[in-house]
């Protein structure tokens, strides 16, 4: 799986859809067992590159949020917030990108329900 999500930096932005949803569909059904495993690789290929955050964290997040659910997404992202991330510069930068897309994207209107509601 590690080799798939180098693929997020792919210049083909349905390369990268088409990794999300392989990777999304890893992580739901009978295989639940391996979501928190991806999803804290996604977190650290988001930390590590800091382009793909930039250029692809948007997409990335939205297409999980699709796939997985945004409660689920968002949580096990701002877990890893939380619980490991020393990098403020990089804690910033993900903070914004995670609000913005809580705050305007289709995906997560049900989570933006929920914390409104």
């Amino acid at each position: 799986l590690p080799a798939l999500l180098l693929r997020l930096h792919d210049s083909n932005e349905e390369v990268v859809k088409a990794v999300l949803e392989v990777v999304g569909r890893v992580c739901q059904g009978e295989t639940e067992e391996l979501f928190k495993p991806v999803m804290e690789q996604v977190y650290l290929h988001l930390r590590y590159e800091r382009s793909v955050l930039q250029e692809r964290g948007g997409l990335i997040v939205r297409k999980l949020c699709m796939c997985l659910g945004a409660r689920k997404v968002f949580l096990e992202l701002a877990s890893h917030l939380e619980k490991e991330e020393e990098d403020v510069e990089f804690a910033a930068a993900f903070t914004d990108k995670l609000s913005m897309i809580l705050l305007t994207v289709p995906e997560a209107s049900g989570l933006r329900g929920q914390l409104t509601g």
